[in-house]
């Protein structure tokens, strides 16, 4: 790996760097489409060939490029339902089936490999990395969700780790590379980050983060070192929407006519703006501009082929590539995975950085209306509603923690029952004051507040415990209550209330089926309703 080498950029300080990680951890174009169909949003693109229809049709190409980006914090389905899509494991698989077919491969992400808002943001990142470096990623761009850690963790690993390299070319001030070329494969491809207007607009009032001056001058004088390399192809990673990147071909191609020296940028992976991407390159000029979606649940695979009559062009295939449960690492095979390894690591991080107490609470509303409510716990609400109380008992809601404690090996990183990003939805008032696992909780108290209990919906219910009759208390802790003889439309609207508070765990991300079934067949049918009966 050739790395590019400027004069006077800022060093840091490794050992100052590795320390505060420490703190911190607490083408010519033809095209051939075909496509494929991640954890964790779930909306899925039919008509995606699968498994063996992926490259159909493809011979070796003189190189593959995977393409991804855009992960956001996800790295791995939660495997709460099925089927999910997404994750750094499956990835990990088909990047190494593409190698066992003796394809020379490059590798290069998108960059917002961060979550933007998670006491785990940090440590998230740098599992990432790790799980990309063991991949062979050549090179990741600088995400805008990476400006919402500190930039010295980005920093320490572009410091202290060989790949993959950390592009942005126009970030002044910071020891990232403008490009690299990766030449250990045959043709050599050139790989630039940039990050676009709308990125740049975004991200400049973070503390210490600057960007050149003039964008135009520093992205000429990267082409021109990046063109003294001769690249083959060129792939630009732009931190930037899909029309910054329609007007980047543009410019660039323009150049390059007045300066025949300049590289010619084959592919631009941008911004996909829709979690779902289409799955076909759009073409401007001479490049392709390429979207990979969110969240992992894809990566894009072009394979270049030389042209025998003209060897410096080259046709391009591209396969969008579902990371679906085909690429499931079978359970025999379970141990030893290299990715489970890091991942067991992350989660014993998470339960021994204690991550649980971090996560910020707020109040809840009946809290705002009565500051000294607090969560109490499903059994204390057994003896004045005991219908209600055995309509839960009897529902897998009061075990919804067990599922956590007892997840299967697939349900990879283990512990999950420590992560607050699966917590917040199998406990009792996690998000709020005095719910599980508020600092301020008791271990007994805690224990209380496992499972989906009663406050989970109807909030913390001390203030309602000690005075019963309080009618301001019954509205806020049933706010969807209707009268059963109210109008069919008035029932609808409570129904469809309830509903959408469902999804605040049962989205689409966890639960890929609550859609598929109507509500009132879930609320009904299913014996969730639990009003009290007539005596």
């Amino acid at each position: 790996m050739e790395r590019n080498d400027r004069k006077g950029r800022l060093r840091l300080d490794i050992l100052g760097v590795t320390v505060l990680l420490a703190v911190l951890a607490g083408v010519g174009l033809t095209v051939l489409l075909q496509g494929l169909r991640d954890g964790q949003a779930q909306t899925i693109t039919e008509n995606i060939p699968k498994g063996p229809a992926l490259f159909k049709g493809w011979q070796k190409p003189d190189v593959a490029i995977l393409v991804s980006g855009q992960m956001h914090g996800y790295l791995q389905p939660c495997g709460c339902s099925e089927p999910q899509y997404g994750g750094l494991i499956r990835r990990y698989n088909c990047v190494k089936s593409l190698r066992e077919k003796d394809w020379p491969l490059v590798a290069v992400d998108l960059g917002d490999i961060a979550t933007a808002a998670s006491p785990q943001a940090v440590l998230k990142y740098t599992t990432a990395m790790k799980v990309l470096n063991l991949m062979g990623y050549s090179a990741i761009a600088v995400g805008k969700n990476e400006f919402y850690l500190p930039l010295e963790v980005v920093e320490g690993h572009a410091l202290n780790n060989p790949m993959p390299r950390v592009l942005a070319a126009n970030l002044s001030e910071r020891v990232f590379e403008p490009w690299i070329i990766a030449d250990k494969v045959s043709p050599k491809i050139g790989i630039i980050g940039l990050i676009g207007p709308s990125v740049v607009s975004q991200v400049s009032k973070f503390p210490n983060v600057k960007f050149a001056k003039n964008n135009r001058d520093v992205i000429d004088r990267s082409l021109k070192e990046l063109g003294a390399k001769k690249p083959e192809l060129v792939v630009m990673l732009y931190e930037g929407t899909f029309k910054e990147a329609q007007s980047a071909a543009q410019f660039f191609a323009a150049e390059r006519k007045k300066n025949a020296q300049l590289p010619n940028i084959n592919i631009i992976l941008c911004l996909e703006e829709e979690e779902e991407p289409s799955g076909v390159p759009r073409q401007v000029e001479d490049t392709w501009i390429l979207g990979i979606g969110h969240k992992g649940r894809y990566v894009g695979v072009i394979g270049a082929y030389r042209d025998a009559s003209k060897p410096t062009k080259f046709a391009l295939k591209y396969q969008l590539v579902s990371m679906g449960p085909e690429l499931n690492t079978p359970k025999d095979k379970l141990d030893g995975h290299p990715v489970m390894a890091i991942f067991e690591e992350y989660a014993k991080d998470v339960k021994q950085g204690g991550y649980l107490t971090k996560f910020p609470r707020t109040k809840h509303p009946v809290q705002l209306a009565f500051p000294n409510s607090r969560y109490v716990g499903s059994e204390r609400c057994a003896d004045c509603h005991p219908h209600a109380f055995k309509v839960w008992s009897d529902s897998r809601h009061s075990h919804a923690f067990k599922t956590l404690v007892d997840a299967s090996p697939l349900k990879y990183p283990p512990l999950r029952h420590f992560d607050g990003e699966c917590v917040s939805c199998h406990t009792v008032g996690f998000n709020y004051q005095s719910g599980f696992a508020d600092p301020t909780n008791t271990i007994k108290q805690n224990q209380r507040l496992i499972n989906v209990g009663c406050e989970s919906c109807h909030g913390p219910c001390s203030a309602h415990e000690s005075n019963p009759q309080n009618v301001a208390i019954h509205k806020l802790i049933n706010p969807y209550k209707s009268d059963p003889k109210a109008p069919p439309a008035i029932q609808k609207q409570r129904q469809n209330q309830l509903d959408h508070f469902c999804q605040k765990c049962h989205d689409i991300d966890n639960d890929v089926n609550w859609g598929k079934v109507p509500f009132h067949v879930k609320w009904v049918d299913r014996g969730i309703i639990h009003m009290t009966p007539k005596k």
